[in-house]
């Protein structure tokens, strides 16, 4: 079988983390044909996916992966990952975090997961996420941010600080599955891995292969300052503070009024969007969408 390796040919982690003749190597040791692929924009993808048969390899951070897992649904393909960006938090859930080229030798007798995706329909179109969706501070930080412009630590502690001056809660009506919920929300998150963004740890118990999407309820409380919200999402325990609530389900409604959302790591709706600010949002699991093949017996 033939392994395509999908990659940024210009980014330094190729060359700094994992040198492309080592993720061949593992490749080949699993006894796969391994055929690596640059490409410099998700554009490239398109055509590409369409037209290649096998294991396909996503060596990249969890953008890398998302645009690929995005055009494989359809094609029913089966996908590894390689972690190389910062977060990794896909990998992270997936508990490979930390796998090395050598690691890929285990493909030869992969352990195979159908991991689940989420959907969102909105009233600016159709979306998917591998990660999570919602809105509230983290939704509010991106937007200022703007991953577009590149990432830049100075910047994202900078944003964070000036959005936590001025951020808001949303008040605002839920529906999960058939229970309506109202509230007055700091955060509220539909998610399918265990940490989004820069590891915020906002979903410890996520579980990607269940069919259903964990939910994050943060509401807003005069006890309870951001900084603490903000302090627990970094290094973990938020689900143990007051006023923060868990719940799993399939489907999530938003009354929709015009307030920022995030999907992964972009914004919604993108900037220029001009149609009435109001609507309905809706967001659900798709169960079972993606083949990802992990390592199953690591080389020696």
């Amino acid at each position: 079988m033939q392994a395509h390796i999908i990659f940024n040919p210009t980014s330094g982690i190729i060359k700094q983390r994992h040198k492309l003749e080592d993720l061949h190597h593992g490749l080949a040791q699993a006894g796969f044909t391994p055929i690596h692929h640059p490409t410099a924009c998700e554009a490239d993808l398109d055509g590409l996916l369409d037209q290649v048969n096998g294991l396909v390899v996503a060596a990249g951070g969890d953008g890398t992966v998302r645009a690929v897992a995005s055009r494989l649904r359809t094609r029913k393909l089966p996908l590894a990952i390689v972690p190389m960006g910062t977060a990794n938090n896909i990998a992270y859930t997936l508990g490979i975090q930390d796998l090395k080229p050598r690691d890929l030798a285990g493909l030869a007798v992969p352990e195979r997961r159908a991991f689940d995706l989420g959907l969102v329909w909105a009233p600016w179109g159709e979306d998917i996420f591998l990660e999570g969706a919602g809105f509230g501070f983290f939704a509010d930080v991106l937007s200022t941010y703007d991953p577009a412009q590149g990432k830049s630590i100075l910047r994202s502690l900078s944003t964070v600080i000036d959005t936590a001056r001025r951020w808001q809660s949303y008040p605002c009506r839920l529906v999960l599955d058939e229970d309506e919920v109202m509230g007055d929300f700091v955060l509220v998150e539909m998610l399918n891995t265990r940490a989004i963004g820069p590891r915020l740890h906002l979903a410890p118990e996520a579980d990607p292969y269940d069919g259903l999407l964990d939910v994050a309820l943060v509401r807003n409380e005069a006890q309870e300052s951001l900084l603490r919200y903000l302090v627990r999402g970094v290094a973990g325990g938020l689900d143990q503070l007051p006023n923060v609530e868990y719940r799993r389900a399939r489907r999530l409604e938003i009354a929709w009024s015009g307030f920022p959302l995030h999907v992964d790591a972009e914004v919604r709706p993108r900037a220029g969007w001009s149609s009435p600010a109001h609507g309905l949002v809706t967001i659900e699991v798709q169960p079972r969408a993606l083949e990802i093949w992990l390592p199953g017996k690591r080389a020696e």
